[in-house]
């Protein structure tokens, strides 16, 4: 018995792994349109690989150009994938920031009201926070990040503002020494992880260096603690809190487009794609906007280029009849005719003929 496998079977095989392909970036784009700006070109791209699959489909005679046409198709759906998959990436990292951040504030002050008997008159109960906080760290643990910004019953910020509450209420209720304490170890915490998200960065990124200012800032205000009064203290380590919060909020965005940037960079190199722009420079300054736009135009460049092609071929078999072309598969006549003067001026038409009912 052969082993061979057909080109036939060979072409319904690459269609068969585009499909799949096309599928999964559906799924990462359904997982970031309600919470991230997505570019428009990226989504029209999802609706025209899927054509260029369907086109590619209607083949009746597979030649080694239209097997060849599917790979190219599949590999610009595999790129499509990984540039929505490290958009994903890039939400990740933000909403874990963001949840272990909240986390570290809701414990330090539920911890506080609780040591000193505080009976909170706020809205939200001591124990609803950590209720709260408890549901966003389960949704990040069993991956659904997305739904830690979209779920109708509580929210990063929600929990962030009920806190804060919570916070300004004990300034009448617990001594200005605890508080200061408590606001010292949360501001510590922070810090320990903002600097283990800098040194994720890579070694060129000036931003590893950007926030040194601040950081010192947030530093002297801790150490200055004590040499003041305890009224002093407090308000001193709460100055020193909010600056912690704020730098933890633009790190965790610093290194999400770190990872972006270093994971669209994969995506060049592997797939071969050629993009205008300095790939090991956008890696370097964790430019992940300039990334993202490069290779959306080549995407999109690529799929026009695919589609004139795969319309050139198309009206060969229809011995160059638009209309004959445009009745045998989903292409209109006015898709064909802006293709046509792409064709004619790339050289791969060499007359154009117009019948006229007689």
């Amino acid at each position: 018995m052969s082993d061979h496998i057909s080109p036939t079977d060979t072409f319904e095989e690459v269609l068969d792994s585009g499909r799949s392909e096309l599928s999964a970036a559906r799924s990462e784009y359904d997982a970031l349109e309600q919470t991230e700006e997505v570019p428009s070109a990226l989504v029209e791209a999802i609706s025209d690989l899927e054509r260029e699959l369907e086109e590619l489909d209607q083949t009746l005679n597979v030649g080694d150009e239209d097997l060849k046409l599917a790979r190219e198709t599949v590999q610009r759906v595999g790129v499509l994938t990984d540039v929505f998959g490290a958009l994903r990436e890039r939400q990740r990292t933000i909403v874990e920031a963001d949840v272990s951040r909240i986390e570290h504030y809701v414990s330090g002050i539920v911890t506080l009201a609780r040591d000193h008997g505080v009976a909170t008159h706020t809205p939200h109960d001591l124990e609803a926070l950590e209720r709260q906080n408890s549901m966003l760290a389960a949704l990040v643990n069993k991956g659904r990040h997305e739904k830690v910004l979209t779920n109708d019953r509580v929210t990063p910020g929600e929990v962030d503002a009920a806190i804060r509450q919570v916070n300004a209420e004990l300034t009448t209720e617990v001594s200005d020494g605890h508080r200061a304490e408590t606001y010292e170890s949360i501001t510590e915490a922070l810090l320990d992880e903002i600097h283990e998200m800098l040194s994720s960065l890579e070694q060129k990124n000036p931003d590893r260096t950007a926030y040194s200012s601040d950081l010192g800032s947030v530093k002297s205000l801790l150490e200055s603690i004590d040499d003041t009064d305890d009224t002093s203290a407090a308000q001193i380590a709460h100055t020193a809190l909010e600056g912690a919060l704020m730098l933890h909020y633009a790190v965790a965005r610093t290194l999400a487009n770190q990872r972006v940037a270093v994971a669209l960079a994969d995506t060049v190199t592997d797939s071969e794609l050629s993009v205008d722009c300095n790939v090991d420079q956008c890696v370097a300054d964790g430019d992940a906007e300039t990334l993202i736009g490069a290779i959306t135009d080549a995407v999109d460049t690529e799929v026009e280029l695919s589609m004139s092609e795969r319309l050139r071929q198309l009206l060969n078999e229809h011995d160059g009849s638009v209309l004959r072309t445009a009745q045998a598969t989903d292409f209109d006549v006015a898709t064909i005719l802006d293709h046509l003067e792409q064709l004619y001026n790339d050289g791969q038409i060499s007359d154009l003929e117009v019948t006229f009912d007689q």
